[in-house]
């Protein structure tokens, strides 16, 4: 029988570029000259026109918090067999399998959910939602008052050198300028008897250990590193779905608030 549903926290805030980001987008033409790495972008709407911009996809963001908690917490183990994985083991991926051994190992699963084939797991729900996040209105005005910045991207040149002939490889890139600043919101839903605190304390985790690592591409090369700013936590009950928020706000009971994740992980584990 499935847990019900008990409450929604949502965490918001802004994450700032402190180098310049790739995340790499589809090339839907080919053009003499062209530009062989393009971002992904989409389109918004500011001061009354729709413009092409970069953003950042939720996935991405997910998908590498869940990454770097399951390399830190996880047993990650490669298999030469494509349909089987060692006892006690469950594939993701084609080659990798994946051992979640400790209390808290088990925490990831519950967050970010399992693939429904996927046995030895009691439930496979994902709590977690990561929406795409995008450039401030600020950010886009700012975008504007640099030349070399067109489109919300700039173009840095990089260069591979073979090791045997020492020959250069220059290629150019295209890549969110540093500085630049993004909205984002991730839903982390709670359900009865699910331990809050460790599921929210997993998640901050995660996010923090990503501010000493990188998003996207390029990473080796200096690329992708951001922190997160400005944060907050909402909750959200069965009742202010029902009938509105009962702090008299239409975003809900604010339970948690500060500049920087460091902030936020004191306020949820406090100290003795």
């Amino acid at each position: 029988m499935g847990k019900k549903f008990v409450k929604n926290l949502v965490i918001r805030g802004k994450i700032k570029l402190i180098t310049g980001l790739h995340i790499g987008g589809l090339k839907e033409t080919v053009e003499i000259g062209g530009m062989d790495n393009p971002v992904i972008t989409t389109y918004k709407m500011h001061e009354g026109r729709l413009i092409e911009i970069p953003y950042i996809p939720g996935s991405s963001l997910k998908g590498k918090i869940r990454s770097l908690l399951e390399i830190t917490y996880a047993d990650i183990t490669m298999t030469k067999d494509t349909d089987k994985c060692p006892n006690g083991y469950v594939k993701i991926g084609n080659k990798n399998c994946i051992k979640y051994s400790t209390s808290k190992a088990n925490i990831i699963p519950m967050l970010f959910g399992i693939p429904a084939e996927t046995s030895g797991f009691e439930e496979n729900l994902s709590r977690v939602i990561v929406r795409d996040a995008y450039p401030t209105e600020d950010t886009i005005r700012r975008w504007k008052e640099y030349p070399d910045i067109v489109g919300g991207t700039e173009v840095k040149m990089e260069n591979a050198i073979n090791r045997l002939t020492s020959a250069a490889n220059p290629r150019p890139v295209e890549r969110i300028p540093a500085e630049s600043e993004f909205t984002f919101e991730i839903v982390l839903s709670i359900y009865e008897g699910d331990n809050e605190k460790s599921l929210l304390s997993m998640l901050l985790e995660g996010m923090r250990m990503l501010e000493d690592n990188y998003l996207g591409g390029f990473g080796s090369r200096g690329y992708g590193k951001l922190s997160f700013k400005d944060l907050e936590i909402l909750e959200r009950d069965v009742a202010y779905y029902e009938k509105g928020s009962s702090e008299g706000s239409t975003e809900g009971k604010k339970i948690y608030e500060g500049g920087s994740l460091d902030d936020l992980l004191v306020q949820v584990n406090p100290q003795p």
